[in-house]
């Protein structure tokens, strides 16, 4: 918010080609930020990237939109740049599993299976997409690779 205050207005999200953030290190964090800050509050978590994505394999347009807007309001960018639109989209990847992981983490790893809440923690997420969530974290398939990565993990 200083940031934004002190430069009179927005700041200028510029993104080299070939690039996934901007080359100034104060305007990526803040792009970072502000992404983080868009997905926890405003966007659905569904259980795969997939599901975000159009039978063309491109980012749904009406999420895209809310997302790049949410974004937009903090910083000066021209959606329609080919950079940009990829650095968008592959922030939107990262912030989204990021999200995935924090909510298992804190909603449904601690606790036992049937002690896990039915109804969604998370406002931007509706009962019924929380629930799908959850349905997928209770797969044996997907609890058994959760399992084996930890083991994994464990012995590095």
């Amino acid at each position: 918010e200083r940031i934004t205050r002190r430069r009179q207005g927005k700041l200028p999200l510029v993104i080299p080609e070939g690039k996934l953030r901007p080359d100034a290190p104060l305007l990526a964090a803040k792009f970072a930020t502000e992404c983080n800050v868009t997905v926890r509050h405003h966007m659905p978590v569904f259980k795969r990237w997939k599901d975000y994505k159009d039978p063309d394999g491109h980012v749904r347009d009406g999420i895209f939109r809310n997302f790049v807007g949410k974004v937009g309001n903090k910083s000066q960018m021209d959606v329609d740049v080919v950079p940009v639109r990829k650095a968008c989209t592959e922030m939107l990847k990262r912030v989204t599993h990021q999200q995935r992981y924090r909510l298992k983490k804190e909603y449904f790893d601690p606790h036992p299976l049937h002690l896990v809440t039915r109804t969604s923690p998370v406002p931007s997420m509706t009962d019924e997409q929380w629930n799908e969530l959850v349905e997928s974290w209770k797969d044996p398939k997907k609890m058994g690779i959760c399992e084996t990565n930890k083991n994994n993990r464990a012995q590095v």
